[in-house]
């Protein structure tokens, strides 16, 4: 059977949209970021510099915005594949407890960032449940973490990994029919990915540690 030009046009139009309707991720879709995401990668930011300059200002700055972020502890079920056990001398620690006492160290006998550390410790708003839920899990060197997180659909879905600072870290985001959604693979341990579901569906997400140690991170979704 012959068809002519107009025929095909229509069929291979047809057969387009079929695939893209099995992409879940609305391409048009527009949402804000939450800013809860954007605190907590300023934290690390901010920790990062407070550390190489040995500046308790800094430091103060990042364990303030750490505390009055909200976050949900959560548990995850991860699957791990590759990789090899490692050790380190030290690994980065952030959390608020371990920033004040970085700001400590810094801070001597200056009573006036003593007592501006001692009113941070007094701020305790983390574990709310209006923020993200955060995961915090250790990556081996050269292995991949899996997990599987559902996400409703037209919703904006947001990932942000921070890493320990040790190694590069990707991170890869596949919806259930194994396309290929997100992808944040440069050479740092910090990625974050967001798109909008077309329809409520389960994603899975992958973090790879390119490094030849292992890597904490900081698992955060919306």
């Amino acid at each position: 059977m012959k068809l002519n030009i107009f025929t095909m046009l229509a069929l291979s139009g047809f057969a387009l949209s079929s695939v893209a309707a099995d992409v879940n991720v609305d391409q048009e879709a527009k949402a804000p970021g939450d800013p809860l995401m954007t605190n907590m990668t300023l934290v690390r930011q901010l920790t990062d510099v407070g550390l190489e300059q040995k500046d308790p200002l800094m430091l103060m700055t990042a364990a303030k915005l750490y505390a009055i972020t909200p976050t949900q502890d959560t548990k995850r079920t991860k699957e791990s594949e590759g990789g090899r056990n490692s050790t380190k001398d030290s690994e980065l620690v952030i959390d608020l407890d371990s920033l004040l006492d970085y700001a400590k160290d810094y801070s001597g006998d200056n009573e006036i960032y003593l007592a501006m550390i001692s009113e941070i410790e007094s701020v305790k708003t983390r574990g709310r449940a209006s923020g993200p839920a955060v995961t915090t899990d250790r990556v081996n060197a050269g292995a991949t973490d899996t997990y599987r997180v559902t996400y409703r659909g037209n919703e904006l879905a947001e990932i942000l990994i921070i890493g320990d600072g040790d190694t590069d870290l990707d991170l890869y985001v596949y919806d259930e029919n194994g396309n290929d959604i997100c992808t944040d693979d440069d050479y740092t341990d910090q990625m974050y990915c967001s798109w909008v579901p077309s329809w409520t569906g389960e994603f899975t997400i992958r973090i790879k540690n390119r490094g030849d140690v292992y890597n904490v991170y900081d698992f955060l979704t919306n």
